[in-house]
Parts: C-alpha cells; structure tokens; sequence
C-alpha cells in the first residue's frame, strides 16, 4: 500500500529531525542505544460510524529511531473483550464482517463501544521492539426509515357503484419489515370539494371502494407502513363507472338519442342496451378526439355490436371508419329486439371522454358538408386556400367529386379533396367579379354515390378581396419539372414578370401527391429559382405550385402542374428484372435528366437479348418514340460498345450482349431526342439456349 508506506516515511523523518534539532550528538548517541519501541497514532486508534456502516479502518504506527523504522506486515490483534468481532490484516487494516447495529449490539458488554488490543513491532533483529495498544469503534443510532412510496398505483375494475384499485409494493420497505397499507378514499364533489372519505388497512395489494353513484370521481391514497411508521401517500383519481362492462350491468340508449361516457382505464368497457327494428338501417357512432366530428377526448375509440344473448356479431365491429380514429358502422339487424353495444379503447393509454349515438339512416341521405356558408377575406395578391369537408352516411356511397358554379366561378378552382384556391391572382384596383364590387360569390357542390344513387349537396362561397397595403410579387412564371427520380423530384421557376413591390426574398413550394392528400410546404428564404422536393412517393403524381415572396408578404401561387416520382431509379436504386420478363416502363422528362436502371444476374458465356420496344407499329411497347439501351457492369462502369439505338423494329432497341463473367449487371434506358417523353418495355432473353 504505497500510501501508508508514504505516511510512515514522513513520521520517521520529522521525528529524526526534530531530535537532530534540539539534542547534542552525546544525547542522540545515547536515545539511539536505548531503542524506543514504536508507537501507534492516537488517532488512528479511535473510529466512531452510524449503525449499518461498514467498518475498514487503517491504524498507523511510528518509530523514533532513526535506524529504525516499522516493520511491515507486523500488524496483529492479541486480545481485548470484542477480538472475535474484528479482523486485521498484518498491514493494519481493521475490518468487520458484519455492519453493527445499534438496536442490536454485539460488543461485549451491549454498549455499542467495540474494544480489541493490537500490537506491532519496529527494528529489525537485536534491535526489534514491540508495543500494544487499544483500539475501540464506537457505533452511533440512526433513525429507523419508513418504507418508500407503492409504486404503480392504478385503477383495475371500475362498475356502477364499485371503484377497484391496486399497487405494488414500495421499492424499499425501510430499516424495518413492512406491515401493511393504509388507503383512504374521497368522493370529489363540484368544486374540487372532498366527501364521503373511508380509510382502511389491509396487507394485499387491493383495495376496494363501493357505494357509490354512477360517474362519481374518486381521489385514492395510499401509502405503506412499518414499525417506524407511515410512508409517503401516493395519490390518483378514478370514477366509478358510468356504464356497465356487462349487458346485464349497461345504459339504455334508443334511436336518435346519444350518450356521453368515458373510458377510465384498461381493460374498461361499456355496454349499451338499444332495441332495434328489423331490416331498418342504423348509423352508429363513437366519437372521440377524431376532428371534425369530435365529441371527447378518447384518442382512439372502438365499436362492437353484439345480440340479444351477448353473442358478437359477425363482421359489426369498428375501429377507424369515422373521422380520423373514431368508430362507425352502419347495421340492419335481421329481427326486431334489444342488441347490444360495447365502447372501448384501443390501446393501453386509450383512455378519455366519447359520445355514442345511434340514428337510422335513411334509405340514400344526401353528402353533408360540414360547415355553413363561407364568408372570406382575402388581401389582393395573395394566395388564398380554404379546405372543405364533407361526407355521406350510407356506407356504399362516397364523395366523388367537387364542382364550382355562379358567374364568379371561374377565378376558382377546386379538387377532388375539398381543397378550394385561387386560379389565378386578383387584383383590388381591377375588380374582376361580375357586379365589380370586389365580391366573388358562387357556389361549391359536392357528389356522392352513383348513378341512380346520386346526390349532392352545396354550400355558397363569399370572398371578398380587400386592397394590400404593400405590393406582393405576382406568381413565378414558367415553373416545371426538371429532373424525377423515385422519391423526389426537381422544379425550377423564374422570377415574377408582375413585382411592383420590393425586391423578391424567396419562394415557398407546395406540392402534394393524390396517395396522401395533404400539402407538403417548402420555404426558401434565398431567391433561388429551383429546389429538390424530396420523402415523396415513388411512381406517383405529385403537384407543384410556386408563390414569391417579398418584404410586403407571400404572394399567390403559380397554377399547379404536375410531375411524376420516377418508376425505376438511377444507378442502385434500379428496379429487379428477372430473365424473359416484360416490364414496363416510363421515361417522364427530358433525357438528360430521366433514365431507367434494371439490374438483372447474368451467366458468363451467354449471349442474351436485350429488347427495349417504343411506339414503332411493326412491334409497338409503348409511346416512347426512340428509345436507347446501354449496359453497365456491376460497379456500374458503362460496357464498351454495349449500347443500340435503332436495331429493332422502327426505332426500337435491340441489343444482343455476352458477358464475360457470371455476375449482376445494369441495363439503362434513356430516349435519345432532347424532349420526347413517353412508356415502353424492356426485355432481356436468353439467345443462346432459345436457338434451335
């Protein structure tokens, strides 16, 4: 142990030069010849720790002769009332095997004092000494610790009149074993004010509160105890249920009446008793957080149907056909009687607020438009959007379309989703509207169903355009797609040619893709006049529209134009082709931008086909009209002289390659005139084995 080595060493040299220092020569001649014996440090002779400490203590010893000097590993223990307590190391470390306790001593005489005696020596042969002395460990009392707070305090079953809840146990019990719980229970009234309180005790890891009315709010404590007393409280809140989890224990609920429940915790469950008439159809509901249809705050409800004997109804159950998470479903029951519905949650942490309502449904309803009619402000300039919301009850019809009617009509445009805009930028000064008074009115439709079952409903549109303060550019002008690949693709634009304002700051893109429905934004704050739209769709339209921006605001946006995510990436990103297999293709921009990579697994020695077909009427693939292929190996470096043009039919390709090793390889396709666009198909086939 280098450090207690140290320490000795620095004891041994202050002693010899304090008697160096202060006695003649004759003097220390005479104190070397009578070889003091060491001594131990007092204050390493004395220890005093809290109870359930442990005990490792180093004592330390001095010899004041300087030829002398403590001999190593000579520490021991010969006696004293408490030895077998300690144990000592012959480099005079003291140790015990077990933490004393003060409520439980172990020293000899119970007073928590621990007296041992322990020797060392110093010198070495003739001149070798020894000396003893006592050491004691004096123990101290803590204070006994209560247990921690119970963990995981829930509530498991919740009926009409009964709250259950449960815990589980403290993550320590303190310094002594536990004994039990100890729970009260409040009913919280209006106010926050508490009532009703019991408390109780009990050792399981339950407990129960009942008496209660439907839909009441219960406050919970609990908290462990032991000899040394109570734990913290724990705390939570729950509510006796306000509908039954069985059909015998449920809330009647009748056509065109709607109930408000709530779902408290898991697995909870409420039922609801409705009589039904045969071959009548039924639109049920559960709404929860779901906009624009909300009614709670229940995240994510689900609905299930059940008969008169509580048996589940094939295929009438529901999770999402509402809006957004909430449930509908539509039944026409078989027989008249009392069937059965079941709420619940979907998920763990489903828990929340909901309403339920039951309506019959007419034979063919019309679509509802969820909003009244629509007044709008709109600064000239600038772009304008308004999404508009609609559904159709009968479970076989769907919205189908959206029309635009009125003599202002045509300075709108709206699509297949709701979403109304601008179609072009109006202008405050130069009314455009048909009484010229800035006000554009007209009317929107929406469709539903099919043929015979089609119907409509409308809503009428105001907007009215107010004069700007400052001048917003006008839109950019000549936006287009540039480059395509399988989720991205490239747009530019150029400047506004309309732009009385300050000078333009950036541009904002919007672009979206029928597959999800909803507008993706892009803002730039540089003037740059292109940008990379990425995390699209692959092999999907996608459209674009571009607004300028300037220190006066946003200005309205180009007319949207649509691209297309490309259908077979470039380089590794190539789509698998598979020996005699046709696959069809699309080459969407210009050549230089857009072209089609397949990779394929080829033998060594073989000599395949590579057929690329266009629009040639001998042999025709597609609307491409001169396709090209080139061939690649597998760390796509082009093939020397691997490529055609114009070998097959009209201006088909047709190239025939035999590669030199077995291996994957890349076919590209691209078009070979500057601006012609268009599908086509590529096969490669086996020549060798193929021929006769």
């Amino acid at each position: 142990m280098p450090l207690r080595k140290n320490i000795l060493v620095f004891f041994a040299v202050c002693a010899a030069s304090v008697v160096i220092a202060t006695v003649s020569p004759l003097t220390l001649a005479q104190e070397r010849s009578t070889n003091n014996p060491p001594q131990f440090l007092p204050l390493t002779l004395q220890l005093t720790i809290p109870e359930n400490a442990p005990v490792y203590h180093q004592v330390l010893a001095v010899d004041d002769d300087s030829e002398d000097s403590v001999n190593r590993d000579s520490y021991s223990i010969i006696g004293g009332p408490d030895q077998g307590f300690f144990s000592m190391t012959e480099t005079g470390l003291i140790t015990a095997a077990v933490r004393p306790d003060f409520e439980q001593p172990q020293d000899s005489n119970r007073d928590n004092t621990y007296t041992i005696e322990i020797h060392v020596t110093s010198g070495t042969s003739d001149r070798e000494r020894g000396t003893s002395a006592e050491f004691s460990l004096t123990v101290t009392d803590v204070p006994d610790a209560s247990p921690d707070p119970v963990n995981n305090l829930r509530i498991t079953r919740e009926s009409a009149s009964c709250v259950r809840f449960a815990w589980d146990p403290p993550t320590s019990h303190g310094d002594s074993p536990l004994e039990g719980y100890l729970y009260q229970s409040f009913v919280v009234a209006a106010g926050g004010v508490w009532l009703d309180g019991l408390s109780g005790v009990t050792e399981d890891l339950y407990a129960e509160r009942c008496g209660l009315d439907a839909g009441q709010t219960l406050r919970i404590n609990v908290w462990a105890y032991n000899g040394n007393g109570d734990g913290p409280e724990t705390q939570i809140y729950g509510h006796s249920d306000d509908c039954g989890a069985n059909r015998q224990d449920n809330c009647a609920l009748t056509p065109g009446s709607q109930f408000n429940g709530r779902i408290n915790f898991q697995p909870d469950r409420d039922w609801f008793a409705v009589t039904l008439q045969a071959n009548t159809r039924y639109q049920i509901d559960v709404r929860g957080w779901g906009w624009p249809e909300r009614g709670g705050t229940l995240d994510d409800p689900r609905l299930k149907v059940f008969d008169s004997t509580g048996g589940l109804i094939d295929g009438e159950e529901d999770d999402d056909s509402g809006a957004q998470k909430n449930s509908r479903l539509f039944y026409t029951p078989p027989s008249t009687g009392t069937y059965h519905l079941q709420v619940t949650g979907h998920g763990e942490d489903s828990l929340g607020t909901y309403t339920v309502s039951v309506i019959r449904v007419p034979a063919n309803q019309k679509p509802k438009i969820y909003f009244g009619d629509v007044s709008v402000t709109a600064p000239e300039g600038k772009r304008l959007e308004i999404t508009l919301y609609a559904g159709d009850y009968d479970v076989e019809d769907a919205i189908t379309r959206w029309e635009l009617h009125g003599a202002d009509a045509g300075h709108f445009s709206i699509d297949n989703f709701g979403n109304l805009e601008l179609a072009s930028c109006l202008n405050f000064e130069v009314p455009q509207d048909a009484d010229a008074n800035n006000v554009y009115e007209f009317e929107v439709l929406v469709f539903s169903g099919d043929g015979e079952r089609q119907l409509s409903s409308s809503v009428d549109v105001a907007v009215t355009v107010t004069d700007a303060e400052g001048e917003v550019p006008g839109p950019p002008v000549n936006v287009r797609i540039i480059n395509e690949g399988l989720n991205s693709v490239r747009v530019a634009w150029e400047a506004p040619t309309e732009n009385e304002g300050p000078e333009v700051t950036g541009y904002l893109r919007e672009y979206w893709q029928p597959v999800n429905g909803f507008t993706q934004l892009g803002d730039d704050r540089r003037p740059v006049l292109n940008a990379h739209l990425r995390f699209l769709v692959p092999d999907t339209p996608v459209n674009v529209s571009v607004s300028a921006l300037n220190d006066d605001g946003l200005g309205c946006g180009s007319p949207w134009i649509q691209g297309r995510t490309d259908d077979c990436g470039k380089g590794r990103d190539a789509c698998p082709l598979d020996l005699e297999e046709t696959k069809e293709a699309r080459i969407n921009v210009k050549p230089r931008w857009d072209y089609d990579f397949f990779q394929i697994d080829l033998e060594g020695g073989v000599q395949y086909r590579i057929d690329v077909k266009g629009r040639a009427p001998a042999d025709p693939g597609g609307t491409l009209d001169d396709p090209r292929v080139l061939m690649f190996d597998s760390d796509l470096n082009r093939i020397t002289d691997a490529a055609d043009e114009d070998s097959g039919a009209g201006k088909n390709a047709r190239l025939d390659f035999t590669p030199d090793t077995d291996g994957l390889y890349y076919v590209r396709v691209k078009a070979k005139e500057t601006d012609d666009t268009g599908t086509y198909t590529v096969t490669v086939s086996d020549t060798t084995r193929s021929t006769p």
